[in-house]
């Protein structure tokens, strides 16, 4: 009996070995892309059985598909980063021009100048806040950009 399970549960395993489920969509540039997880909203689910085992594979052919697959992911995460930098740019710039119109409510005496004082201080700190925001997204695109180069000189 229990050669019998042992039996059935190395063919199923080997059964789903041998099958590999992806997922399509399209970038933006209307182009099918391939990936092991979902890559969109419009990501379509599908499998491929591996063929039997007949003679060797050359397995440089893996390398340079993960390779590929490493970059086009690294490239879509500059892109999702790249969007946060400008979307970190325009809160910014909204909050710093809040401040500058309540700059104009502040009279010409000094408890107006000190309320324009303090205004130039707060306008400082949201521009280090959101620079030092900014500055982390672009220092994580630009390793992302070094792991590009890095993939693309060992293929």
């Amino acid at each position: 009996m229990r050669v019998v399970i042992a039996l059935l549960l190395s063919v199923a395993a080997a059964q789903a070995a041998a099958e590999t489920k992806f997922y399509q969509c399209k970038d933006k540039w209307g182009q099918p892309v391939f990936s092991e997880r979902p890559c969109g909203a419009d990501a379509t689910a599908g499998s491929v059985e591996a063929p039997q085992a007949s003679g060797s594979v050359d397995s440089s052919d893996f390398g340079a598909v993960t390779a590929s697959n490493s970059i086009r992911d690294d490239e879509r995460e500059i892109e999702r980063l790249e969007e946060d930098v400008e979307r970190l740019e325009r809160v910014r710039d909204a909050k710093l021009k809040k401040l500058e119109q309540r700059t104009h409510q502040a009279s010409n005496n000094l408890a107006g100048a000190q309320y324009h004082e303090s205004l130039a201080t707060e306008m400082q700190a949201v521009t280090a806040q959101y620079q030092s925001k900014i500055d982390g997204v672009n220092g994580k695109i630009q390793r992302l950009h070094d792991q590009i180069e890095k993939a693309g000189e060992t293929r």
